[in-house]
């Protein structure tokens, strides 16, 4: 079931805030979506599974601005009557570099103008919309609250392979009558302690999540 929230509802979104993590001068800004879900809802990860949609964020940004995609802690799964969501909930911080033009920042302030695309499920599913800004330079108070916010939330992040204890060996891709399956061995000391994988959408694909599978070294990749 889906339907979009109307105004008389109580948000699944309990609280939602627009922080500046990073000047970044004389590189990209890092802006972040802090999101508190209300109870018993979930938010959606970059693939969300079987079913559910991933949020999204249209930008509204001075001349030459560029945002990038939305980078989102490592995900929760959960499997209901076979079907898989991967998700999150509690609070989520989704993080976005904003990239300024060849010719500098603009002179004086700035916003960083951003609609929340988002879709919210408990026993169902909720789809709204969320206008927010931020306001650049950021004072003191507002600077500290979201470099407070993303030291709490960096921990949840993903972190680059080879930090990891782990690489990756050889890969064999078998074709089953309706579908590819791809195996892929996993090495180094850390190997055999890998006990799940979050596949990111496959373009051309849609990904089997059910049968998605890490264990004993070897991650099983099913593609249809």
């Amino acid at each position: 079931l889906l339907k979009s929230v109307p105004s008389r509802l109580e948000s699944p979104l309990k609280k939602i805030a627009l922080l500046v993590l990073d000047t970044g001068n004389p590189g990209p800004v890092k802006v972040g979506f802090h999101i508190e879900l209300a109870a018993g809802w979930s938010l959606y990860w970059v693939n969300p599974g079987d079913s559910g949609l991933a949020p999204n964020a249209r930008w509204t940004l001075p001349p030459g601005f560029k945002a990038g995609p939305l980078r989102h802690p490592v995900p929760t799964k959960s499997v209901v009557d076979g079907l898989v969501s991967i998700k999150h909930s509690g609070q989520v911080l989704l993080v976005c570099e904003i990239t300024p033009p060849t010719t500098g920042w603009p002179e004086g302030p700035w916003q960083a103008v951003a609609v929340f695309e988002w879709m919210a499920c408990r026993e169902s599913c909720i789809t709204g919309e969320t206008s927010l800004k931020a306001v650049f330079p950021p004072n003191h108070a507002s600077l500290s609250e979201g470099r407070s916010v993303l030291e709490k939330f960096a921990p949840r992040f993903p972190r680059p392979l080879s930090e990891s204890g782990l690489t990756s060996g050889s890969v064999r891709a078998e074709w089953t009558g309706s579908a590819w399956r791809l195996e892929i061995d996993l090495a180094g000391p850390r190997a055999a302690e890998a006990g799940d994988f979050f596949s990111y959408p496959v373009e051309g694909y849609v990904v089997d999540n059910s049968r998605v599978a890490c264990r004993g070294g070897k991650i099983v990749l099913p593609l249809v």
